[in-house]
């Protein structure tokens, strides 16, 4: 007689596998410098100078479903350190690309005292 694997400590398994991955995942926390940049529209930054654009990738959430959550904000992580290392202080994110690697990319502004 063969066996049958129980397929509850399969799933069981996969799932918390899946978790772990998760909270690894997001652990990544922003660098004093790219935590102080600010999310802003076109229009609001009319008139602060353009520094450049950055693009940010995660390999994370590229192959899951379950882990696109993951990989798009490390992405914007990614994108969000490269932009503080050129001195910005505001960006503007442009559409998300959902490639293999995830995509993210703004412009990236340096403004005056003006907004904080």
């Amino acid at each position: 007689m063969v066996k049958r694997k129980n397929a509850f400590y399969s799933n069981a398994a996969t799932c918390f596998f899946i978790a772990l991955l998760l909270a690894l995942s997001g652990c990544a926390s922003l660098s004093p410098g790219a935590a102080k940049i600010r999310e802003a529209e076109k229009a609001t930054v009319s008139e602060c100078k353009y520094l450049g654009e950055v693009t940010g990738t995660s390999k994370v959430g590229s192959e899951s479903a379950v882990l696109y959550h993951t990989g798009k904000d490390n992405a914007k992580k990614d994108a969000l350190e490269k932009a503080a290392q050129l001195g910005g202080t505001h960006i503007v994110w442009r559409p998300l690309i959902d490639a293999r690697p995830i995509i993210a990319t703004c412009d990236v502004y340096l403004c005056g005292e003006t907004t904080k």
